[in-house]
């Protein structure tokens, strides 16, 4: 009887927790074939409770983590440091979708507290000031980035953004947030790489370059490896390996070349693979346009499929201005490195996107 009263009481907690139109609005959703918390809305008091509860009814994703999906406003400074306690302790992926913003408490306490955080391409996050019917409030900015410190260390960005004035806003891409130092990705720890701030060294006139370390990334409803060849937050260079269900044995490399698509393809007159263990060739190819980038999808003949992951250490993909047989200094080379990379590449070979479907309009 006792267990019965206590699944009536849950079930209206959770009730309440799907339906409160003055909170915010906190559903189970399916997000590229796993268990997901979607929250909507302004943050209210109490929906730090109903988080606790949604979460203890959400599975794991297949990459070990619960995924919160955010698309909020903000609201109260508190309740969302509330919230991001709970994200911190049950360690959690924070998300904002394609399409979805994320500003103000919810991106300078909730997305940051995740233990891994990402943004999706066409999701952005937003950043104040703290303010009261008298203006800005200093003594909430100074909590902010107090609580900041405990979630990513250094908390310079987050001091320099909640300058802005209540009425204005200071939007990151995901590459602008990843160029400050603000997301984390799957496979960092794994591959060793450090946490990097390119944006902060190029306002101060350095030369910031991209680490040897490849990260892991939603690819559909699996997941891809990326390197970054230029920079740590550029996507221009960017190198991803990945594998589809439907195509068993197969893995592929795409290539990311900003610019006037139609330029490009007419410039490079071919694209090819060269590695450090006597491996070359020319792959079959296909071509991508996602406004002004470029995408080269490679793919990898089977028998070169496992060199690849286990014996290669440099690879270069390399874009060819002339004739592919005959390299010159004017063709466009882009450098991998893969020794201290390979469990993030093998996760990606183990995690093969199963649905076209759960691809976004950018390919990903």
């Amino acid at each position: 009887m006792q267990h019965f009263i206590k699944n009536i009481i849950l079930g209206l907690v959770l009730s309440v927790f799907l339906f409160n139109t003055n909170a915010a609005k906190l559903k189970s959703v399916n997000y590229r074939g796993s268990p997901a918390i979607s929250l909507k809305g302004t943050i209210r008091k109490g929906d730090s409770i109903y988080l606790y509860n949604a979460l203890k009814q959400v599975g794991y994703s297949k990459h070990g983590y619960k995924i919160l999906l955010l698309d909020s406003p903000g609201g109260l400074v508190n309740e969302a440091m509330l919230v991001g306690d709970i994200i911190r302790k049950e360690k959690i992926h924070t998300v904002i979708p394609s399409g979805a913003k994320c500003a103000s408490a919810c991106g300078s306490v909730i997305f940051l507290s995740g233990a891994l955080r990402t943004i999706e391409y066409g999701g952005l996050l937003g950043q104040h000031t703290c303010y009261n019917r008298k203006g800005a409030n200093k003594k909430c900015n100074h909590s902010i980035v107090e609580y900041a410190m405990r979630n990513i260390g250094d908390p310079g960005p987050v001091k320099t953004f909640i300058q802005t004035q209540p009425q204005e806003m200071v939007w990151f891409t995901r590459e602008d947030a990843d160029g400050w130092g603000l997301t984390k990705y799957l496979g960092e720890t794994e591959s060793k790489f450090m946490r990097s701030e390119p944006r902060v060294l190029s306002a101060l006139g350095g030369k910031p370059k991209a680490q040897k370390a490849w990260r892991l990334d939603f690819f559909g409803d699996g997941f891809r490896a990326f390197h970054r060849t230029w920079r740590d937050d550029k996507k221009d260079g960017e190198v991803s390996l990945y594998c589809f269900e439907s195509e068993p044995g197969d893995l592929f490399i795409d290539l990311q070349i900003q610019g006037n698509p139609k330029v490009i393809h007419q410039t490079i007159t071919d694209v090819g693979i060269i590695t450090d263990a006597n491996i070359g060739f020319v792959p079959e190819r296909a071509v991508y346009y996602h406004g002004d980038y470029l995408t080269y999808r490679l793919k990898i003949p089977k028998k070169y499929v496992l060199p690849i992951l286990q014996e290669v250490d440099k690879l270069l993909v390399v874009g060819s201005l002339g004739d592919i047989d005959k390299p010159t200094n004017k063709d466009l080379i882009y450098k991998n490195y893969l020794k201290g990379s390979r469990k993030n590449l093998i996760f990606a070979a183990n995690h093969c996107a199963n649905d076209p479907s759960t691809l976004n309009k950018f390919g990903y």
